[in-house]
């Protein structure tokens, strides 16, 4: 006659639960993997188009996107960057703390962003407002800048190419650029449950030293 001992079932369903955590953490790899893949290429300071995903420009976002474990049993992708979500979505930027956003116009802008310490207020800009009601930004970084008078006699200095010139805004749109969402659907199926089963099988393999199937 058989004989079944329910003694051990608590230690048997921690290993189960323990497997499954494997299992979808490897699916969760996977598509970290393939969303770090998804992003565009098109030149450091080149937006990709609206509708396709970022570019990469400095690479923080790319290298942001993490798997961590979820609870017994699950596991996410996540990232800390606090522009993730708005890129992937869009959506409108607004100032919290200052009364105008400072959005880089040129790529002499946007590389000094990138090396600036501190506000801009310690460095020389000019504040220049056009007829339209728009505001800019203008370094005084040239020595050798030339000067030209406009309609009115006025003498004016001319911004060169290698300034940075930034605009003064109270809000900004942001183009959805998806990256989660099309990852989803790459990887979703077979890819998935592959990746599941093996990340399963590993694990029995680790703990009882013997091959197994599901």
């Amino acid at each position: 006659m058989a004989r079944f001992d329910f003694r051990n079932m608590k230690i048997f369903q921690g290993l189960v639960r323990e497997g499954v955590k494997r299992g979808n953490m490897a699916v969760a790899k996977l598509a970290q993997n393939s969303m770090r893949d998804n992003f565009s290429r098109t030149g450091r300071y080149t937006s990709s188009a609206p509708g396709m995903p970022p570019n990469i420009r400095r690479g923080f976002l790319r290298r942001s996107i993490q798997v961590r474990p979820k609870g017994d049993i699950s596991a996410e992708v996540w990232s800390d960057a606090v522009y993730a979500k708005i890129l992937d979505r869009g959506g409108v930027i607004r100032p919290k703390r200052a009364k105008y956003l400072v959005v880089p116009v040129n790529d002499a802008a946007r590389r000094f962003s990138e090396v600036k310490q501190g506000s801009l207020r310690n460095y020389p800009f000019d504040l220049k407002k056009l007829k339209s009601g728009r505001m800019y930004l203008t370094g005084r970084f040239t020595q050798n800048a030339g000067f030209y008078k406009d309609a009115s006699g006025k003498r004016v200095r001319v911004t060169p190419k290698n300034e940075p010139v930034f605009r003064l805004a109270k809000s900004v749109t942001i183009k959805k650029r998806p990256y989660v969402q099309p990852t989803l659907d790459r990887i979703k199926g077979p890819e998935s449950l592959r990746y599941f089963k093996g990340g399963v099988e590993h694990y029995i393999k680790r703990v009882f030293g013997v091959e197994f199937k599901i």
